[in-house]
C-alpha cells in the first residue's frame, strides 16, 4: 500500500517559487507584518530560491499552505532572534553535556543529528526556556552547515529510562521541523527504544503529522547498518566509528548564514530595492571557501544512485542530481501557529526612526501618578485592545500591560503607531525602575510608522510583584528639523509643556491560558506516573535481588544438611563394627548393632 506523497523541491517549479516569493514580499510591505519579520529573512526570501521551494514542498505544492508556513517560520525566527544567535547566547553547560551533537552521515548522505536521550534531564521554567534556545541553536547551525540539505535525526534511546522522558521537549523539537524548518528531515531513526517507553512513544507519535510516520525507522545493533553505513556507525551502536563527543567551542560556533547572497547588511538600508520577481531564475549563492565544490558533486551523484534504488511504493523524497542545496522534506500537515497574536513577537524599531533611537538616552524617571481607570474594550475576533494619546499615537495593547508568569524574563511589546501628520516624540517613565527594563525608553516615530518598545521584567522579578506598578507614556509632536538637529534630551527640553500629552498604563499578570494549563497538568501527571513506575521498577529489582539471595541461601542450607546427614551416617557405620565382618557374614549372618534390633542383610 502506497503512503502519502512527500514532495521534494524537484517537484516545485520556478514559477511556483516566484509566486510564493511575490506573495510573501507583498505581505511584508504592510507595517503590521513587517515589524515582526527580521530584515535578513526578507533578504533571504528575495535571494534564496531554494528556501521558497522548500516551503512549497512542505505545503504539498499548495501556495496558501506554503505561505502560512513561511509566515509562521519568519515570525518564529524573529521572536527567538534566530539570526542573532551566537555561542555566547546559549548556556555552555548544555554544550558540555553533549545531549545534542552532529556526526556522520546516513546511507542517503544526510548529516546525522544525534539526540542522546540518556543525557537529557527534564527541566521546567526558566531553565526549560534555555534548553529550547539550545535546541533552536543546533537546528539553525546544522541548517547553515548543510546549506539547506536534509538531515536525519537519531533518537539514541540506549540506557535511557523514564526519568529521561520529556514530552514538552520532544513536542518542541517536533514543532521545529513541523512548522518552522521546512522540508528538512530525511528520516527519524529510533535506536534501541526500551519497551518501558512504549506508552510515551504513543503520545509522541500522535504529535507527528501522518506523513512523517513513514520517515520513522526503529533499529538496533543488528540492523542499524541498513540506514547508516558501518564507517559512520558508532562503536557503541555496533559499528566501526570510535568517535565520542568532546566539547570544543570552535566546533560549536554558529557559522555565518550562507543564504543571503550578495547584499548589504540586513539592518541597514531599505528592503524595497529588489524586485519581487527577481530570484525566480537566480542561482543559489555560492558557498564560502571550503564548503562547496567536491561536497556538491558527492551529493549530486548520491542523489542519482538513490533514484535507481528507490522501491516503487516508497514516496519520492530525494532531490534531483546536480542541485546543490536541494534539501529532502518532512512532508507535514498544516498546524496552527502556537502564538495567538502578532504582538507576542518581538519586533524591530522602525527603520526611519532608528537613528534617533540610537541617539536616544534611557530615561527611567519616577512617577507617582494614579492609574487611569478608562481602557478600550477588546475588539471582535480576539484582537488586542488599543488606546490613543490624543491624535498623536495609537497604543497597543491598550492601558493594561500583561506580563506572562511562565516566561524566562517576562516581556511584553508596547506598539506605538504615529497617527499624526508630523513626527511624534515619546518617552516612557516607570514608577519602579529597579523592576523593569525598557528598550528604547524614548525616541521618535515618523508619520504613519510604528515603533515597538520592549517592556521586560528585571531578572528575579515575578509578574505578581509588578501588579501595582505603572508606566507613564509621554508624547509630543515635533518638527523634522528638530529630529535631525538635536538629541532626545535637547528635543524634550525645548518642547513646551502644553503640547505634551500623557497616558498612564497599568501592569497586570497575564491570565492563565487553558490549553497551557492542560498541557502542564498532563505533563505533571505523566511525570508522577513516571516516578511511580520508576519506584515500582526499583522495588521489583530489589525483590528480585532478595529472591536470588534467598535461593542461594536455601541451596547452601540444603547442601549443609545433606553433608551433616552423610557424616552422621558414616559415624554410625564406623561405630557399629560392621567393618570387621566378612562378606559372607554380612550376607548370611545375623548380627546386632548396639541400640538397634537384630536384622539380616
Amino acid at each position: 500500500m502506497t503512503g502519502p506523497v512527500i514532495y521534494s523541491v524537484s517537484d516545485v517549479s520556478d514559477s511556483q517559487a516566484a509566486a510564493l516569493r511575490r506573495r510573501f514580499l507583498e505581505a511584508v510591505e504592510k507595517e503590521e507584518v513587517r515589524d515582526h519579520v527580521h530584515p535578513q529573512d526578507i533578504v533571504r526570501a528575495r535571494t534564496d530560491d531554494l528556501w521558497c521551494k522548500r516551503f512549497m514542498a512542505h505545503g504539498d505544492l499548495e501556495i496558501d499552505k506554503a505561505f502560512d508556513f513561511m509566515m509562521d517560520s519568519v515570525k518564529f525566527r524573529h521572536e527567538w532572534q534566530v539570526n542573532e544567535l551566537t555561542h555566547d547566547s546559549v548556556v555552555t553547560e548544555f554544550f558540555e553535556r553533549g545531549t545534542l551533537s552532529v556526526h556522520g552521515r546516513d546511507r542517503d548522505g544526510a548529516a546525522l543529528m544525534i539526540f542522546h536521550s540518556c543525557l537529557h534531564e527534564r527541566t521546567h521554567g526558566e531553565r526549560f526556556e534555555r534548553v529550547k534556545q539550545f535546541l533552536v541553536y543546533w537546528v539553525e547551525k546544522i541548517e547553515r552547515e548543510e546549506r539547506g540539505q536534509r538531515i536525519s535525526l537519531i533518537l539514541d534511546m540506549g540506557n535511557a529510562g523514564l526519568s529521561n522522558v520529556d514530552i514538552p521537549f520532544i513536542g518542541f523539537l517536533i514543532n521545529l521541523f513541523k512548522l518552522y524548518y521546512p522540508d528538512m528531515l530525511n528520516s527519524i531513526i529510533v535506536f534501541e527504544m526500551p519497551w518501558i517507553m512504549n506508552a510515551a512513544w504513543k503520545i509522541i507519535k500522535q504529535m507527528l503529522p501522518p506523513k512523517s510516520h513513514q520517515l520513522i525507522k526503529f533499529v538496533n545493533k543488528k540492523d542499524i547498518g541498513t540506514v547508516i553505513p558501518p564507517e559512520h556507525t558508532l562503536v557503541r551502536w555496533g559499528g566501526k566509528d570510535p568517535w565520542s563527543y568532546t566539547y570544543r567551542q570552535e566546533d560549536c560556533e554558529m557559522p555565518p548564514s550562507p543564504f543571503l547572497g550578495q547584499q548589504e547588511s540586513a539592518g541597514s538600508g531599505d528592503t524595497d530595492t529588489v524586485s519581487a520577481d527577481s530570484g525566480s531564475s537566480r542561482e543559489q549563492p555560492s558557498p564560502p571557501p571550503g564548503a562547496g565544490g567536491a561536497d556538491d558533486g558527492r551529493q549530486g551523484s548520491r542523489g542519482a544512485e538513490e533514484a535507481s534504488d528507490q522501491p516503487p511504493e516508497a514516496p519520492v523524497r530525494r532531490r534531483t542530481a546536480g542541485r546543490r542545496a536541494t534539501p529532502p522534506p518532512s512532508g507535514t500537515q498544516r498546524a496552527p501557529l502556537s502564538h495567538s497574536s502578532l504582538l507576542h513577537y518581538r519586533s524591530v524599531v522602525d527603520i526611519a526612526g532608528s537613528a534617533a533611537q540610537r541617539r536616544a538616552k534611557d530615561l527611567s524617571d519616577d512617577s507617582g501618578a494614579s492609574c487611569d481607570e478608562t481602557s478600550d474594550q477588546s475588539l471582535p475576533g480576539g484582537e488586542e485592545m488599543t488606546a490613543e494619546i490624543g491624535d498623536l499615537l495609537k497604543i497597543s495593547p491598550g492601558d493594561e500591560i500583561q506580563f506572562a508568569t511562565d516566561a524566562v524574563e517576562a516581556r511584553r511589546p508596547l506598539m506605538l503607531k504615529n497617527i499624526h501628520r508630523t513626527p511624534v516624540a515619546f518617552k516612557v517613565k516607570i514608577t519602579a525602575p529597579e523592576k523593569f527594563r525598557v528598550r528604547p525608553s524614548c525616541g521618535v516615530v515618523a508619520p504613519g510608522r510604528r515603533v515597538t518598545v520592549e517592556l521586560r521584567l528585571a531578572p528575579g522579578v515575578a509578574a505578581q510583584q509588578a501588579v501595582c506598578e505603572k508606566f507613564l507614556l509621554v508624547a509630543a509632536p515635533v518638527q523634522p528639523q528638530q529630529v535631525a538637529a538635536g538629541d532626545m534630551d535637547t528635543i524634550w527640553r525645548t518642547l513646551p509643556a502644553e503640547v505634551r500629552l500623557e497616558r498612564r498604563l497599568r501592569c497586570a499578570p497575564a491570565p492563565e491560558r487553558p490549553l497551557l494549563t492542560l498541557v502542564r497538568g498532563l505533563g505533571q501527571q505523566l511525570e508522577s506516573v513516571s516516578q511511580r513506575l520508576a519506584r515500582q521498577q526499583a522495588l521489583s529489582q530489589q525483590v528480585a535481588r532478595h529472591g536470588a539471595a534467598t535461593h542461594r541461601w536455601l541451596v547452601l542450607t540444603l547442601f549443609i544438611v545433606a553433608a551433616l546427614a552423610l557424616c552422621n551416617a558414616y559415624l554410625l557405620y564406623k561405630s557399629s563394627g560392621v567393618c570387621d565382618l566378612t562378606q559372607a557374614d554380612i550376607i548370611g549372618t545375623p548380627f546386632t548393632v548396639p541400640g538397634l534390633s537384630s536384622y539380616r542383610r
